[in-house]
């Protein structure tokens, strides 16, 4: 075993910080209420086809030739909600909504409720495997993590299961950790950039447990729906407002460089750029850092994101942030309501632009960290991100 796999199997202690147990809990009261005070109303109304709908939509739809047709999916909101919006279309491959047949034997309004509730369950679960109070307190005020619960969305899955990873990579369960990542599947999106990481020499048990989900995952789209590669290549190139009504509050590079008319080609250069900056920082910084870096450059590459993907920055922003000296506040900025309610309320253009230059800042920061971190031991104070050897 290499000395870096040697020093990441050591099981990690819970982290220490400045603020008690009893100071995070006091400090995460006031950030309920706020989060209350934003969603409770769309959280009680029906009113609202929500991201649940979608999936339901899709679990309905399994096995047919419409289930990533725009009218069909429209025509079943309005049988199902008793209102469409045409910004929420099915376009998860087909294994996710065979993971969402089991809700179809309840009522619609009793999904919606279980599924919230297991979405509360499963951010709860993150902040327990990341080992740090201060993750609670994060996700306590992170707009876009309260909007995952009131939008149904699945996005603290994405979480729970990053979260999993990175814990059972620190105990030097390597397959398992890949395996975990390889469940994200769903958003294969977010995973885009995890090859600038895990096709290096030391990362291959990663590497097996990722391509040994991902198969089994294919594998299962075939089964229940053997033409899907054609279906879902449709259902990936609908029109964007059919991907989010929201086009111009989405925080990525398509929407920062949408008033160019060639948003398209900003994309590419910089996927590019950020491909470039990443493979750099996986050169650089341990698994624990480089794999949520390379998901929080991909919620900024990829095309199609929400507001609601700026909760997946707060894994890395707590593995980077203690070796960024004072260009840690752009990191800590991208957990503050600040940048949640720049996200998702805007102003169109501008609060995107904000919260996508903060996280270009902690990816190009990560690039080149190798000579600002220091060696272990070297202080205790003030602690520091440990260097590949």
């Amino acid at each position: 075993m290499s000395l870096p796999a040697r020093a990441e199997r050591v099981r990690e202690p819970l982290t220490r910080t400045w603020l008690s147990p009893l100071a995070c809990a006091l400090l995460c009261i006031p950030a309920l209420l706020m989060m209350l005070g934003l969603f409770a109303t769309r959280i009680a109304s029906k009113n609202y086809v929500d991201d649940f709908t979608g999936f339901i939509i899709g679990a309905k739809l399994l096995g047919s030739e419409k289930i990533y047709d725009v009218p069909t999916n429209l025509a079943l909101q309005q049988q199902i909600v008793g209102l469409t919006d045409p910004g929420i279309i099915f376009v998860r491959p087909p294994f996710w909504a065979l993971a969402i047949k089991p809700f179809l034997r309840l009522p619609y309004r009793s999904a919606l409720l279980v599924w919230r509730w297991l979405m509360v369950a499963a951010l709860v679960a993150f902040a327990a495997v990341s080992r740090d109070q201060r993750v609670m307190l994060a996700l306590c005020a992170s707009i876009p993590a309260a909007g995952a619960i009131a939008a149904a969305n699945d996005l603290p899955l994405i979480l729970l299961l990053i979260g999993i990873s990175l814990a059972l990579h620190s105990k030097g369960w390597r397959f398992a950790s890949g395996a975990a990542l390889g469940m994200c599947l769903a958003k294969f999106h977010f995973l885009v950039f995890l090859p600038l990481l895990l096709l290096r020499r030391e990362y291959r048990r990663e590497l097996q447990g990722f391509l040994s989900v991902t198969a089994v995952l294919i594998a299962i789209n075939f089964v229940v729906q053997p033409n899907w590669p054609t279906l879902y290549w449709h259902g990936l190139t609908i029109p964007q407002a059919n991907m989010n009504s929201r086009v111009a509050m989405m925080p990525n590079v398509y929407t920062v460089f949408s008033w160019t008319r060639h948003p398209s080609v900003a994309v590419v250069l910089g996927g590019m750029l950020i491909a470039a900056l990443l493979w750099r920082a996986c050169g650089r910084v341990p698994f624990k850092a480089a794999m949520p870096l390379c998901i929080l450059g991909a919620t900024v590459a990829a095309p199609h994101t929400t507001y609601l993907d700026c909760a997946l920055a707060i894994p890395a922003v707590f593995a980077l942030a203690p070796g960024m000296g004072w260009q840690r506040m752009a990191a800590w900025f991208l957990l503050s309501p600040v940048a949640g309610l720049l996200a998702y309320l805007g102003p169109p253009l501008i609060g995107p632009a904000v919260v996508v230059a903060a996280s270009l800042w902690v990816v190009g920061h990560a690039a080149g960290l190798g000579s600002m971190i220091s060696r272990p031991g070297a202080s205790q104070t003030c602690p520091k991100l440990p260097q590949r050897v």
